[in-house]
């Protein structure tokens, strides 16, 4: 469910949770009594005891930056190159932003060697020396870097992999994720891999074998209760039995009642199956009261511009959502998982701009939404959305 960035199809950000321990660390910022921004890495039960253990500190102003997964599992193979300031600004960028980062830091590490190579050529070509092997030594080491980053985008076939297997799910091509889980990398945890099979499991009509089959995997492994409930509902979800799925939501958020990603994809589900906004924004202010990250925060701002729209609120909606929309596209750029929160954003915006009378804008968002929507069997949204855009006029 919510959680990894970053996730299940039903719940964008609990499937990148796959990596959660008893004890996450998390990055946070704070200021010092001299007023200087320090950053640092805490490790604690949960976020607010991670707040609170820097407030003991004497730190003010404190701001919590990664969750447990950012931190501890997906940029874990960083901290023996990178400071914490490092890697939080390294988990901000896009794709093809963290390639040019790194290749950046390579050739700052390489710099003597690059200059000398640079100067070697020319100054050999100032003199008109005869070209010497010395000089395709040199444009070696100034393209050195460049072979090992367009070498390591080649032979990530794993994390492509993964990739593929993560958007193929939020599209519910149960064929496609069959097929790509035996080619999951060894890096992938055992509580992902299990949850991707009893995925397929779920998807092609046997959601009972597939809660069971969850069940007893995860029993061996060491995950809190609100995760695990988390998983069901989402399983569940690929089942098509909403029903369960919202009784499993309701128990994620009652263990999770301290962790907010859990408390606000109950709040999600709420507003979607139920309509129900008074429970989902009691779920929503609970979340609030916890510290978050901004990943959290962004989805946060997502289910209160999703139950403005069913508490009869569109303008609120479309001031709220437009700018979590153009968040949500740059973060779609880094995580294959936003993706379907993004779309998402554009179903409930395509319902605010109808309600304003915005029904260009409502058409244009119902058209991003409507393809994930159908492959969701979705159809009671689809109905809704249908609807507010006159597509039957």
């Amino acid at each position: 469910m919510l959680g990894a960035m970053r996730p299940c199809v039903g719940s964008p950000i609990a499937v990148c949770m796959c990596g959660v321990t008893t004890m996450p660390q998390y990055f946070l910022t704070g200021r010092n009594a001299q007023g200087k921004e320090i950053r640092q890495q805490v490790q604690a039960a949960n976020p607010d005891e991670a707040v609170g253990r820097m407030q003991s500190q004497g730190f003010t102003d404190i701001t919590l930056l990664t969750d447990d997964v950012l931190s501890s599992k997906s940029y874990a193979p960083l901290r023996e190159h990178m400071s914490p300031d490092e890697i939080i600004r390294y988990a901000q960028l896009t794709r093809w932003g963290r390639f040019w980062h790194i290749l950046l830091r390579l050739y700052w590490q390489m710099g003597w060697m690059c200059a000398l190579a640079l100067g070697w050529l020319i100054v050999a070509r100032v003199l008109h020396w005869r070209w010497r092997l010395t000089d395709v030594f040199a444009i070696g080491i100034l393209f050195l870097p460049m072979l090992i980053m367009g070498t390591n985008r080649l032979t990530r076939n794993g994390r492509r992999v993964y990739d593929k297997l993560v958007d193929a799910a939020g599209w519910y091509r149960w064929d496609e994720v069959a097929k790509l889980l035996p080619q999951l990398p060894e890096t992938i945890a055992p509580e992902e891999r299990l949850f991707r099979g009893c995925q397929v499991v779920a998807g092609t009509g046997h959601l009972d074998d597939a809660l069971e089959r969850y069940r007893a995997g995860v029993a061996y492994l060491d995950k809190p209760e609100w995760f695990r409930y988390s998983r069901l509902a989402t399983l569940c979800l690929a089942g098509q039995d909403i029903d369960r799925h919202l009784e499993y939501s309701e128990k994620m958020a009652e263990a999770g009642f301290d962790q907010p990603l859990a408390l606000i994809d109950a709040a999600a589900s709420q507003a979607v199956f139920r309509r129900d906004s008074r429970r989902a924004r009691e779920l929503l202010a609970s979340a609030r009261g916890h510290a978050m990250v901004p990943i959290a925060k962004l989805h946060a701002d997502l289910v209160d511009g999703m139950i403005a729209v069913e508490e009869g609120k569109p303008q609120d909606a479309v001031t709220i959502l437009e700018p979590v929309l153009k968040q949500l596209d740059f973060q779609a750029g880094q995580h294959i998982v936003v993706a379907s929160s993004r779309d998402r954003a554009h179903a409930y915006l395509a319902l605010a701009c109808a309600g304003v009378g915005e029904q260009d804008q409502a058409l244009k968002h119902y058209r991003a939404a409507a393809p994930r929507l159908q492959a969701l069997h979705r159809h009671e949204l689809l109905a809704r959305l249908r609807e507010a855009v006159r597509l039957g006029d």
